[in-house]
């Protein structure tokens, strides 16, 4: 259906999509463009901390998080339910939600109780915790390079720390770290990277974040910083995320030789060993 922009005869009217559709298609265009022109040697210039997201950055903890709620729905008779809420929420939200939107689960307890009962159920099957390729050369790299590291999860704090003794990761790895329970709004609010922030002692301006979701870029963006986007390539769509996201990455792999190098620079080393080989070379 057609939308006019003013009354009268049809052959003068202008429908709004015939000038909003190119507008917008221009707008992908440019977008795109840009997200792609920047490179991670520019991005990092002048950078002096690094935050991660935990959950789907770090490690690939979702598969767990849903056998856990798959899990605790099978132990109240609503192993038929649909896990059908947003990528990005955490537990007590997705409880929540599925109770609302499933009037007719039939239990008495609270979503607080749902979730800790995943909470425990999520412990004991992610037992192994492994980082995403390329994580802890990265993490080794900024931490050589002089970087602060912060950790930012909507995790609540004592899961938090089980996985990262898991992991391998604690104080020696982050500067800071602020779990879900410790800020008064969780993300997409901003609050907890600006709590983060303050306690690495960083401007937004000089910080970058490594995100996997939506609701965490908004969190992120909305804190005034310039995001990393870790993608699995099935759970968002690159265009729904905010302004301020880049590259879209399916891990951490050779990141720092991106970070110290400019695609220009990289190819000008290659062409240099490729002569150097041909100048050696014996008829």
């Amino acid at each position: 259906m057609y939308i006019w922009l003013f009354a009268g005869d049809p052959w003068t009217a202008i429908p709004i999509n015939t000038i909003g559709g190119p507008i917008n298609i221009i707008y992908q265009t440019v977008r795109a463009f840009l997200r792609r022109k920047i490179e991670m040697y520019d991005l990092f210039k002048g950078k002096r901390a690094v935050i991660f997201d935990l959950d789907g950055t770090i490690i690939d903890s979702q598969p767990f998080q849903n056998q856990a709620i798959d899990a605790v729905l099978e132990e109240i008779g609503a192993g038929w339910v649909s896990r059908d809420y947003d990528h990005g929420l955490n537990n007590l939200e997705r409880w929540t939600h599925l109770l609302h939107t499933n009037p007719s689960i039939n239990t008495k307890l609270s979503p607080e109780e749902l979730e800790n009962r995943s909470k425990s159920k999520y412990l004991e099957l992610h037992a192994e915790v492994e980082a995403l390729d390329g994580f802890w050369t990265l993490a080794r790299y900024l931490k050589e390079k002089g970087f602060k590291l912060g950790l930012a999860t909507n995790t609540d704090r004592d899961v938090t720390d089980v996985v990262l003794k898991r992991l391998g990761a604690d104080q020696n790895v982050f500067d800071a770290i602020v779990a879900g329970d410790e800020v008064k709004k969780r993300k997409p609010s901003p609050e907890i990277y600006k709590k983060t922030l303050k306690l690495l002692g960083v401007r937004a301006k000089d910080t970058i974040v490594f995100e996997d979701t939506i609701v965490g870029s908004k969190a992120s963006t909305g804190a005034g910083l310039a995001t990393v986007i870790i993608w699995d390539g099935v759970d968002e769509d690159t265009e729904n995320f905010p302004k301020n996201t880049y590259f879209f990455l399916p891990d951490f792999e050779g990141m720092p030789e991106a970070i110290e190098k400019s695609m220009k620079q990289q190819l000008e080393e290659v062409a240099k060993e490729l002569e150097a080989k041909g100048t050696g070379a014996t008829p």
